[in-house]
C-alpha cells in the first residue's frame, strides 16, 4: 500500500490488466451528432403533432392550438436545417436509411 503498486500472483491477470496500456474505447463520430440533431427535431415535431391531435378544436383552445402549431413549425424548420446540413456533408443514401429506420420519411418531403 505504501508504494501504491498493484501486484498479482496470477500471470494471466498480470498479462491482461497490468501490462497493456489502457485504450480509449470511445471514438467520437461526428455523424452521430448530426443524426442526433435531426432526431431531436423529429421528436419535438412528433410531440407537438400529438398535442395538436389531443387538444380539441374549439374556440376556447384556439390560442393553445396556435402555440402548438407554431412550435410544430419551428421544429419542422429545425429538422429542415439539420437535414440540409446532413445532405451537404453525407450521402443522400445515408439520410434515406436513417429516415427509413426512424420512420420520418414523410417529414423529409415537407
Amino acid at each position: 500500500m505504501k508504494s501504491k503498486r498493484v501486484r498479482t500472483e496470477d500471470p494471466a491477470t498480470l498479462q491482461d490488466l497490468l501490462t497493456q496500456p489502457a485504450e480509449l474505447t470511445f471514438k467520437h463520430n461526428p455523424m452521430a451528432t448530426d443524426i442526433e440533431s435531426i432526431l431531436g427535431g423529429v421528436d419535438t415535431y412528433n410531440k407537438h403533432k400529438v398535442q395538436l391531435i389531443i387538444v380539441k378544436k374549439n374556440s376556447r383552445n384556439r390560442e393553445g392550438r396556435k402555440k402548438i402549431a407554431a412550435a410544430m413549425a419551428a421544429a419542422q424548420e429545425k429538422v429542415a436545417r439539420a437535414v440540409l446540413y446532413f445532405r451537404k456533408t453525407y450521402t443522400e443514401q445515408a439520410l434515406q436509411n436513417i429516415a427509413k429506420a426512424y420512420q420520418f420519411t414523410e417529414l423529409l418531403k415537407g
